[in-house]
């Protein structure tokens, strides 16, 4: 854990500040009110620049101390949430309530605060005891004890930030959620900002619904496809309910567009492949594998259909197999091991069944298992439904171009021509039509 800071001075609270503007307003109100604070700031690596930079300038003009904490095991932490909350900011919030909780009771600072909106509030923390008849200390009593058990919880993204919080320290520390006791709502706060603040800026690259993370979007296509709904509507409801936004502005922030390219790279960053019932998917080398479990076969382009109702295209295996039941390793748990040799297994086989009928063939054969990285089953296996896409079909224009000495016309050729026979006859016809010209042959569409 990476964190710069001054340890000489006193704070009267520690706000847990993440340069959005729900934060800020919360950090100006304490300043204003003559709160000792300090501005802390968790990094999860994937923290808007431009809300870094609401950070520095906001604290700085405010002569305010800020402390910038980073976490090296962060991938790891949002790999176990997503395993089992389907979301990054289950782990994220843990991460940053055990990070800060411990900050505030080594520098003795009395007071934790958050800037989570009321909804949010609700949600996460009131929602358990709506049905009970307790007073205001009895909420605040039973907070302190839900806290106590979230740190004390045996969980991986425990295990992983090895944050020991002993109890009598926390009975030290009093946790605040600023927005339980400031009935304000999100025009005010942003008019708030707008007056007060004049340079703040509205983070950019944040991904959807989200004031200043990108990885945000990897939770909401996670959620999404397990629980078929965005990960924060439950909240955002209940701020609709309070009157703190409109119907219009939840909706907007909940269908707003996903760059599914962006979230594809931080799943392969953070190394998590979703989990489907009765499958496992796994990534062996380059690509997607599926292992199901049925009481029979079942049509792959029925399972693939399914999955393309359920997940963006590239956490799509491309090779799927049915098995009696999943290995397991001493610890109960798969064997990723067993299940890649299984696949190193049909591959193989796969391998030696696979026959060509003439060199054009076997030439489209070794070209396609050096793209896809597999050998195909059958001369009649789809390039694209096994995991082809638009980079891998500009690779294969080019290696048929290399190795058939021709001229790629037409952009959607191998589009055309998704299996190695209709590849094969196609190079072949033009071959035989242009038979006896010298050069290079132009490899177009012929008008039927």
């Amino acid at each position: 854990m990476e964190q710069s800071y001054c340890a000489d001075r006193k704070y009267d609270c520690l706000l847990q500040y993440s340069g959005g503007k729900d934060s800020t307003y919360v950090l100006h109100r304490l300043h204003a009110l003559g709160i000792r604070v300090l501005a802390w700031t968790f990094d999860n690596g994937y923290i808007s620049s431009q809300a870094l930079n609401n950070i520095a300038h906001v604290t700085n003009e405010l002569g305010i101390e800020c402390v910038t904490v980073k976490f090296d095991k962060m991938k790891e932490v949002f790999k176990a949430s997503l395993n089992t909350d389907q979301t990054v900011c289950t782990g994220c919030f843990q991460a940053i309530t055990a990070l800060s909780t411990v900050f505030a009771i080594k520098n003795e600072i009395p007071v934790v605060m958050t800037g989570l909106s009321r909804g949010q509030i609700i949600d996460t923390k009131l929602m358990p005891m709506l049905n009970e008849n307790l007073s205001s200390s009895d909420i605040d009593e039973r907070l302190l004890s839900y806290r106590k058990f979230y740190h004390e919880k045996q969980s991986d993204i425990n295990v992983t930030l090895g944050a020991k919080i002993l109890q009598d320290q926390l009975d030290r520390i009093k946790f605040v959620d600023y927005f339980r006791y400031d009935d304000v709502n999100e025009d005010d706060i942003f008019q708030y900002i707008c007056d007060n603040v004049p340079f703040w800026k509205t983070p950019n690259n944040t991904g959807s619904c989200s004031t200043n993370c990108l990885v945000n979007d990897v939770g909401i296509c996670v959620h999404r496809y397990y629980h078929g709904r965005h990960p924060y509507e439950s909240p955002l409801s209940w701020d609709v309910r309070l009157g703190r936004l409109s119907k219009e502005e939840v909706f907007k922030k909940t269908n707003s567009p996903i760059n599914l390219n962006s979230a594809k790279v931080m799943m392969e960053e953070i190394d998590y492949f979703p989990k489907i019932e009765n499958c496992y998917i796994l990534k062996n080398r380059n690509d997607l594998v599926a292992f199901y479990i049925s009481k029979g076969n079942i049509n792959i382009e029925d399972i693939r259909r399914f999955l393309e109702s359920k997940l963006i295209s590239y956490a799509i295996p491309v090779r799927f197999y049915r098995i009696n039941s999943f290995p397991l390793n001493q610890n109960h748990k798969i064997d990723m091991n067993a299940l890649i040799h299984l696949d190193d297994y049909a591959l193989s086989e796969d391998a030696m069944e696979l026959k060509s009928s003439n060199n054009t063939e076997q030439k489209i054969i070794d070209i396609w298992k050096e793209i896809l990285r597999h050998h195909p089953k059958t001369i009649d296996d789809d390039f694209y439904q096994l995991g082809g896409d638009s980079a891998d079909t500009l690779s294969l224009l080019v290696a048929l171009e290399q190795e058939f000495n021709i001229e790629s016309q037409a952009s959607t050729f191998v589009r055309d021509n998704p299996t190695i026979r209709s590849l094969a006859n196609e190079i072949e016809n033009i071959q035989r039509y242009c038979h006896g010209n010298e050069g290079v042959i132009q490899l177009k569409r012929r008008k039927k």
